[in-house]
């Protein structure tokens, strides 16, 4: 559990228990080691593991002296977003959570956003942190959406404006229609009850792509995805109603 299980109510408190989205397979000692401790920067280790992963102590929470821990780089991002995850899915459910200094209940800590926002930043989401988010989708049934939209962190912790990311009318956006999905060569988008103005599309880090389309009439399009790299993309389709953005994949 990277959100030590103590502070939601131990092996009984579920769905939390058992929520595999801060679920992560891990070596028995370095889990021993991390117990219940924050995790945070390490200035002064008094455990390092062989991989680098550290255990002492640090200023990351001012007024607080006892042990944090601090993973490797590679996965500072993705407990970022786990714990951003844990923070927003149980919201209002977190009547009987412990305060300490992550978080009070399931609210994140000022001292905790700062960090969590660092390591997010400076390990952004990975391909294997997207087919992690996919399988736990197909078991569990709901995904992280920080996985599939990092800028939310930014517009609910940071300064991000998510503007961009609004959903029209949840009746309009399903006119929308685009396949295949996942997608080789060719994305076919297809709206046929709203004029299509202008289509974006956009990295799972926000950065914008450059595309080839093919305007058949104001409400079909086809877009030559076959140079973007293997992964999951945002579409962005303007219209004469609202915007819509919907999530697709590259094969």
């Amino acid at each position: 559990h990277t959100w030590p299980k103590e502070y939601f109510g131990g092996d009984n408190a579920y769905p939390m228990y058992s929520d595999l989205h801060h679920l992560f397979a891990t070596d028995g000692w370095i889990n021993n080691k991390h117990a219940s401790y924050p995790y945070g920067k390490v200035n002064n280790a008094s455990y390092t593991s062989s991989n680098g992963t550290k255990l002492g102590t640090g200023n990351t929470y001012p007024g607080y002296s006892d042990k944090i821990f601090e993973p490797i780089d590679a996965y500072k991002g993705d407990f970022a977003r786990a714990y951003f995850y844990m923070s927003t899915r149980y919201q209002g459910e977190d009547a009987s959570w412990q305060n300490w200094e992550m978080a009070n209940g399931a609210e994140l800590t000022p001292s905790a956003i700062t960090l969590l926002l660092q390591w997010h930043h400076n390990d952004p989401v990975s391909q294997k942190e997207i087919n992690r988010n996919i399988e736990v989708y197909a078991l569990q049934g709901n995904r992280n959406p920080f996985i599939d939209y990092p800028q939310f962190a930014d517009c609910i912790w940071g300064t991000g404006d998510c503007t961009a990311l609004s959903i029209i009318d949840k009746n309009i956006a399903n006119e929308l229609i685009i396949y295949p999905n996942p997608a080789e060569e060719i994305l076919d988008v297809r709206c046929e009850k709203l004029d299509i103005q202008k289509i974006n599309i956009f990295d799972m880090l926000g950065k914008t792509y450059n595309y080839q389309s093919t305007i058949l009439d104001s409400h079909h399009s086809t877009i030559n995805v076959q140079p973007l790299n293997t992964g999951n993309y945002i579409i962005k389709i303007t219209t004469n109603k609202g915007v819509i953005n919907q999530l697709f994949s590259k094969n």
